[in-house]
């Protein structure tokens, strides 16, 4: 399973999206801390799947399974 985007989103709202982990991981955080809110990445699989995580201002992690 090979991830083709990730995209970063705010209460539902894209706020970007990038090919690479370590910068939507990064935004995530940045975001989640900065406006107090959780932020979601969803990775999007070339087969079309979703995973989706969501990072909370305190830095924690919560996994979001999606189908």
């Amino acid at each position: 399973m090979m991830v083709v985007i990730f995209n970063i989103s705010v209460h539902g709202e894209k706020c970007g999206s990038t090919p690479l982990l370590y910068q939507a991981v990064r935004t995530a955080k940045l975001n989640a801390q900065r406006m107090g809110v959780a932020v979601d990445v969803d990775a999007i699989t070339e087969d079309g799947q979703t995973r989706r995580v969501q990072y909370l201002p305190d830095g924690t992690l919560c996994k979001l399974w999606m189908q």
